[in-house]
């Protein structure tokens, strides 16, 4: 904050990343004017959340809620597979 850089997190696709993000702009003093939202292609699941951030006229606010204001669907979560991130690579 005092060296005036402003603060715009990477958040690049629809994903829980988007709502940390949010949380972030929040809480630092130097918040940049932009929250990265939904740049993903068809590949990206959109039927993740009950509800996703809602941007109305370029605005948002945090969801309501208890902790980061989400909650997955049950739907979704049942048939979701578990994948380590990054990969890792075993030696033969």
């Amino acid at each position: 904050a005092t060296v005036k850089v402003l603060v715009d997190p990477h958040s690049p696709d629809l994903s829980m990343t988007e709502f940390f993000s949010l949380h972030l702009l929040l809480a630092v003093p130097n918040p940049g004017p932009f929250l990265e939202y939904g740049c993903t292609d068809e590949s990206t699941p959109t039927d993740v959340f009950e509800q996703g951030i809602q941007v109305v006229n370029g605005r948002t606010a945090l969801p309501p809620g208890p902790g980061w204001g989400v909650k997955v669907r049950d739907s979704w979560l049942k048939d979701a597979a578990s994948t380590r991130y990054p990969p890792t690579l075993i030696h033969v």
